[in-house]
């Protein structure tokens, strides 16, 4: 299999970023993503699901975020794309998106022998802004709360 060059995708999400800022949801950038791939001719679709299988046994469903197929002279590649709108990606946005890669060479039988070893995975960065202090947060069962009048 050829290798691909697959940095279309992150101009065109450079695009997205300029158009639509900070502050969305993952949802807004990835459907503006694959938007931006048709409108370029590429064939991308989002929130591709993939059906895990013990033995015979459905037991879980993985949604990759977007999905691109290209046609490189007789073949059809593919590559998972894993989307984050977060103040900066961790290790764990990594290892969903292999993830994603080894559920759709495993689970995903129409697919399992076009998709490339590598996920790609970009964010969306988000304002982090000033850090609140901890005296102004509070916590119960583990969920943050503001603790204090907005200011205006």
């Amino acid at each position: 299999m050829d290798r691909i060059n697959w940095d279309f995708i992150k101009d065109i999400a450079g695009d997205v970023y300029k158009e639509l800022g900070v502050g969305h949801p993952e949802a807004a950038y990835r459907d503006a993503l694959v938007g931006g791939l048709h409108d370029a001719g590429y064939l991308a679709e989002a929130e591709v699901t993939i059906t895990m299988f013990y033995k015979t046994h459905p037991v879980n469903e993985m949604i990759v975020d977007v999905m691109v197929i290209i046609e490189n002279k007789d073949q059809r590649i593919g590559k998972v794309v894993e989307i984050k709108a977060t103040s900066s990606l961790k290790e764990a946005d990594e290892a969903q998106g292999i993830k994603y890669v080894r559920g759709a060479k495993k689970y995903s039988t129409p697919m399992a022998d076009v998709i490339e070893a590598h996920p790609l995975v970009m964010n969306f960065p988000q304002v982090s802004g000033k850090k609140i202090k901890e005296e102004d947060i509070e916590v119960i069962d583990g969920v943050q709360y503001l603790n204090r009048q907005a200011t205006e």
